[in-house]
């Protein structure tokens, strides 16, 4: 396994490594991402994510699959935050991301980070303890609504 910086390198619960920036890297290849940023915890065996869309490519987008002019109006819908998320499946496993290393929610920020909201630095990389403290509660939910996801296929 090739390790990248230690802080972006974390254990999960079920003892796998998942480097956050290796399914960044994978993700914003897609025309849809501006920026990510993945989350990973060792309470949790699978990661999420949270994006910041490209406003144009995610605009058009909106319009020609949901007949929506404002993509943030439907940033939360379910089918809309499906459709990206299944796109942001594809593209990692195009890239040879492992499935425990996919983020199995995503949360699409309708705020852009800037240097000046704190979230990234001037050279607009991550600062990825500012984003996950800025996102906490969102994050939790992530994770909270996948488990919940979890265990009503489980029921079915």
């Amino acid at each position: 396994m090739n390790l990248d910086r230690k802080k972006d390198v974390v254990k999960i619960q079920n003892g796998e490594y998942v480097s956050l920036a290796k399914v960044e890297m994978s993700i914003k290849k897609l025309l849809l991402v501006d920026n990510c940023c993945v989350c990973a915890s060792d309470e949790y065996n699978h990661t999420v994510a949270l994006i910041v869309p490209n406003t144009k490519e995610i605009s058009s987008y909106a319009k020609k699959h949901f007949n929506q002019d404002d993509w943030k109006q439907i940033a939360n819908d379910e089918d809309f935050n499906d459709q990206i998320r299944r796109q942001i499946h594809d593209a990692c496993k195009t890239n040879g991301i492992q499935n425990y290393e996919i983020p199995k929610s995503i949360l699409i920020v309708t705020e852009p980070w800037s240097p000046e909201s704190g979230l990234v630095n001037d050279a607009l990389k991550l600062k990825r303890k500012a984003i996950q403290q800025h996102y906490k509660q969102q994050i939790e939910q992530l994770y909270k609504g996948n488990i919940q996801q979890q265990q009503d296929k489980k029921q079915k």
